[in-house]
C-alpha cells in the first residue's frame, strides 16, 4: 500500500481499487435486497474502493496503531441500482 512518512512515527496510507465487471467471481457486499432482506449477499460489478487513513508507530513495526476510512461504490449485478458505502477501520498491531 503507498505511504509517506509524516514523523517518525505517524505515516499516512493511500489505496485505490479497481475491479470491472468481466469476472465469474465479483465482489459481495451485504445489504437490503429489496426484498425484505436485510442482510443479503448482493453481488457488485464496476467496485472501485478508496482507503485514506495513518500508522502511528509506538513500538516500530512490533507494536502499531492503525486508522483509516474506506468509501467503495459501484453497480448492483443485474440491477439498475448504485452502491456507496463506507466504513471506518481501527485496529491495533502487534508483531513480536
Amino acid at each position: 500500500m503507498p505511504s509517506y512518512k509524516i514523523t517518525k512515527k505517524l505515516e499516512g496510507v493511500f489505496r485505490y481499487q479497481y475491479m470491472d465487471s468481466g469476472r465469474e467471481q465479483r465482489t459481495q457486499r451485504y445489504g437490503h435486497d429489496g426484498d425484505g432482506n436485510r442482510n443479503a449477499r448482493l453481488n457488485v460489478q464496476n467496485y472501485h474502493s478508496v482507503y485514506a487513513g495513518f500508522q502511528y508507530f509506538i513500538r516500530g513495526e512490533n507494536l502499531k496503531l492503525m486508522a483509516g476510512y474506506e468509501y467503495a461504490w459501484g453497480e448492483l449485478l443485474g440491477r439498475d441500482t448504485d452502491i456507496n458505502t463506507g466504513s471506518w477501520q481501527l485496529a491495533v498491531r502487534t508483531y513480536f
